[in-house]
């Protein structure tokens, strides 16, 4: 293998121009035989290697195992820990060449500073009398990919997804994205990646090797000594790279390295080499074939602007492997993946049957369905069965619903029959799809929605009469209030309330027709108007919510002796909650402290009577469900409280509502399952209000109680994605318990167990936004927990740490500050990670000046909190030494100058 790379080296030198090395090869068998001649005179040129090398650490020479363009590799057997190890020691020649010596050292001061389990460590260097340098590294004992794909070709016959030997290669493969995207981290570029330099040991254990051509963006030398900052390699490139050579090996190499493009290479040409090698893995080629060990692709590529490769898959290779490599190996490096975590993830998502990033736009409707129920067999075997019988029923509705309806106007009793009997089956199927939590899954998004247009459009059948009977004319109000949920459920709130406004004139119409049909349908005609109500909350209409409010009172108070007594409780008790909703939003909405809790304390009225009206209800009905909504309704009486600073009577209430669950017995499937929603909801809200009681131990309790529910609903329903969710909030709110037992007493070993906990919430948040890249609010999420652990790893003075969390805090959101408007902690957090980041000397200029502009946007953010005191925020402040470095970020000066004010 060596000789032969020194022929294809000698090949490079002495090909004519206009002819391929392959031709030279194959017309010139004694220029062949010359170049072999020589390798091996230089070889035994080599000056032979001591018996000993380093005595202190009894090292002993063993055979040959290997050789580079820069040194050789031997095996040694270290005496002292008895272990095999490897000494790469410089050839004679690499040690006479200043460039090629400066080469060595540079790969083994890079090397030394990686430490990750697919990078071989370095254990010590030094150097012989001769003045050769050597460094020893861990030994891997095993093959290199290439050889080990050569010797254990894939059986292509097999299902490609479940074939063995592909799990196996995709495994290693993901081994050496971890591996550069480590590298990356550091602001090392590998630039030779190739299966070649990818070992894998006997032991299964995976190594990137041979890092040569490595450099670092963050810190390069040039040839003369000199040092200098920079993101190419445009100096040690240079220096290195004869005659506009390209670095890399042809065939695996970027377009851009290729042409001999320095300043081009970075990050994303390694990026290219796994992708190149991915192609590889499943066709077993490089992705320029002709060219594969040889110099013809630079040739083509220099000095032109690099077309797109043309990629040629064997027909055994799936679509979204094929979006992956061709992402991944995409001519221009903006067009390839941003990170080599990315492709490991996109890989791992094929694997697993969900979206595949790069292959998304491609996906039918059909994949989508086909890929989320392979994957979930055994869960949605059921539910499939229902979602058949639901598609086919309403095809089979809209049928008959539209001759029924051409018929209705003939006014016939058995037409009228078989619109109720229609009707009520259109009812049943609306509430099943919408509360049905698989088909809410991301997946079967397009499934749902596609159902909710076609109920829509049947109920749009029913509420265009503009006459008929007064019980035709419920039906429709009634259709109406469907549709109207529909367009809210689906986020399209001002067409909700177009829809709600035709229920409530279809209703009253029918009122003025037939007055007792008010006492038979008052719940729907009020259930319409609490609906209006919550749209009009929700667009911020609160004035006319709340005269509406007076509305619906006016209602109940009028037709009470129509309702029954329960049916008075429940109407009461919405009522209730209406009004609470409306002064809860209107306390958020508002600045001022005051005026907050004047609204606070409004909603507390609301949801006391609510309380109330429903603890009637559990005694009359003695039904779980009665129950579980009288303890809901009294653990938002327990969050108010808590907002109002009245933490006794909200830990009251908080464990009433638990005692109250716990009590629960013999529910059924259904009831069980909103039990312990409730439960997560209880212990979720719980946890702020045991924190400010300073009641720790039990705030911890309920936190893991959550914590344990959610994940056991999780492990019940996994395509339920709402329990992962709730998982990563409860780590979340958990934090917040060290967090201000730190602040207590001073106790770093708190902030210890708050980083613990703010990485599994972050990372949850994280692996969501992954799976569900759609879902905006993970992003935002992860981003707030990345946000808050740069805080914490900050005052453990693990700066390195912190800057990295806010990086990725960065990644999730681009202004992390403004990803939870309002909250003056997060600024407070976000302006520490700007402060962090703007004392690197690499940044480049324009960063530099977005930054320092975020870091006095979120100063001005919490200025308030720090003014007003009576805070651990405004206690660190004035010690804080990463603001007393940014004298020039404006608001930061104007906040120090109002406190000295004060």
């Amino acid at each position: 293998m060596n000789e032969q790379r020194e022929v294809l080296k000698g090949l490079s030198e002495t090909i004519p121009h206009g002819e391929t090395p392959r031709e030279v090869a194959q017309s010139d068998k004694e220029m062949i035989d010359a170049i072999l001649e020589e390798s091996r005179r230089r070889r035994r040129s080599e000056p032979a290697l001591p018996t000993t090398v380093r005595p202190e650490a009894q090292l002993e020479s063993g055979e040959l195992v290997g050789e580079g363009g820069l040194g050789i590799v031997y095996s040694c057997e270290d005496k002292r820990l008895g272990r095999r190890v490897a000494l790469k020691v410089a050839k004679k020649r690499t040690a006479s060449s200043s460039r090629s010596l400066k080469r060595f050292l540079r790969e083994r001061e890079l090397l030394a500073k990686l430490q990750h389990p697919a990078i071989p460590s370095v254990f010590h260097t030094g150097a012989f009398d001769d003045g050769r340098p050597y460094y020893v590294m861990r030994f891997v004992d095993g093959q290199s990919l290439h050889h080990r794909k050569a010797i254990a070709p894939l059986n292509l016959e097999s299902d490609f997804r479940d074939a063995p030997e592909i799990g196996g290669l995709l495994d290693i493969f993901g081994d050496v994205c971890e591996a550069v995207a480590y590298s990356h981290d550091q602001g090392i570029v590998h630039r030779d990646i190739k299966p070649a330099n990818i070992m894998v040991g006997n032991d299964g254990a995976t190594f990137l090797v041979d890092w040569g051509l490595a450099f670092s963006v963050r810190h390069e030398s040039d040839d003369s000594g000199g040092e200098h900052s920079s993101t190419t390699a445009t100096s040690y490139s240079a220096s290195v790279t004869q005659d506009g050579q390209g670095l890399g090996t042809p065939g695996f190499r970027s377009p851009e390295q290729a042409k001999g493009d320095l300043h081009a290479h970075g990050p994303k040409s390694d990026i290219f080499g796994l992708g190149a090698v991915l192609f590889y893995l499943l066709t077993g080629e490089p992705p320029v074939l002709d060219e594969a060990s040889l110099d013809g692709w630079a040739l083509e590529y220099r000095n032109v602007r690099p077309q797109e490769i043309p990629l040629r898959f064997p027909a055994h290779v799936p679509p979204e492997l094929r979006s992956v490599c061709s992402k991944a190996l995409a001519s221009n490096p903006d067009d390839r993946y941003a990170s080599a975590r990315e492709l490991k993830d996109d890989i791992r998502k094929w694997q697993q049957r969900h979206i595949v990033d790069a292959h998304r736009d491609k996906y039918t409707w059909f994949n989508r369905l086909e890929m989320f129920s392979s994957r979930n067999l055994r869960t949605i075997s059921a539910s499939l069965v229902v979602l058949a019988v639901v598609s086919v029923g309403s095809v089979w509705a809209a049928v008959q619903i539209g001759e029924a309806a051409n018929r209705a106007e003939a006014a016939l009793d058995s037409e009228r029959k078989t619109n109720d009997q229609l009707f009520d089956s259109l009812e049943k199927l609306t509430e099943t799809v919408m509360s049905d939590e698989i088909l809410r899954t991301p997946e079967l998004a397009a499934i749902r929605e596609h159902l909710l247009e076609d109920i829509a459009s049947q109920y749009q059948q029913w509420t265009t009469r503009k006459n008929g009977t007064p019980e035709e004319l419920i039906r429709a109000a009634i259709g109406s209030t469907r549709l109207a949920e529909i367009e809210q459920d689906t986020g399209k709130r001002h067409r909700a309330l177009e829809h709600i406004d035709r229920a409530c004139e279809l209703a009253e119409e029918a009122f003025q027709a037939n007055l007792e049909l008010k006492s038979v349908h008052l719940t729907d005609y009020l259930e319409s108007l609490r609906l209006k109500i919550r749209l009009l909350i929700e667009i911020g209409q609160l004035d006319v919510a709340e005269s509406l409010c007076d509305d619906v009172n006016r209602y109940i108070t009028e037709g009470h002796s129509q309702l029954s007594s329960v049916e008075l409780l429940k109407e009461q008790a919405a009522l209730e909650q209406s009004r609470l909703s409306l002064a809860y939003e209107r306390a958020n909405g508002s600045d001022s402290r005051t005026i907050k809790d004047r609204w606070f304390a409004e909603a507390l009225v609301h949801a006391k009577v609510a309380v109330e009206r429903l603890n009637g209800v559990a005694q009359i009905d003695q039904s779980a469900k009665a129950e579980m909504a009288a303890i809901s309704a009294l653990s938002v009486q327990a969050l108010i409280h808590h907002k109002l600073f009245e933490v006794d009577a909200a830990t009251e209430q908080y464990n009433e509502s638990l005692l109250r669950l716990s009590a629960l017995k013999d529910c059924n499937e259904a009831e069980e399952q909103l039990r312990e929603h409730l439960e997560i909801k209880i212990c979720f809200n719980a946890i702020m209000t045991y924190r400010a009681a300073e009641e720790y131990a039990q705030a911890r309790a309920i936190a893991n109680r959550g914590i344990a529910t959610c994940q056991k609903l999780g492990s019940e329903y996994p395509l339920v994605i709402r329990y992962r969710q709730e998982v990563a909030r409860g780590y979340g709110n958990l934090a917040e318990v060290p967090l201000i037992e730190y602040f207590d007493d001073g106790d770093e070993s708190f902030l210890e167990e708050a980083v613990v906990m703010l990485r599994q919430a972050a990372d949850a948040y994280q692996q969501l936004q992954r799976d569900y890249p759609d879902r905006q609010e993970y992003s935002a999420a992860a981003s707030i927990q990345y946000l808050r652990l740069t805080k914490v790893l900050h005052w453990l003075q693990r700066d390195k740490e912190a800057a990295l969390a806010f990086r990725n805090s960065l990644k999730m959101h681009p202004s992390p500050e403004l990803a939870e408007p309002g909250h003056e902690p997060n600024a407070y957090a976000a302006a520490l990670g700007y402060a962090l980041l703007l004392q690197s000397s690499d940044l480049p200029e324009s960063e530099r000046t977005q930054m320092h502009q975020q870091m006095d946007r979120s100063v001005t953010l919490f200025s308030k909190m720090i003014l007003r005191g009576n805070n651990n925020y405004a206690e660190r402040f004035p010690n804080e030494v990463l603001f007393g470095e940014n004298d020039d970020v404006t608001s930061l000066v104007e906040l120090r100058n109002e406190l000295d004010e004060n």
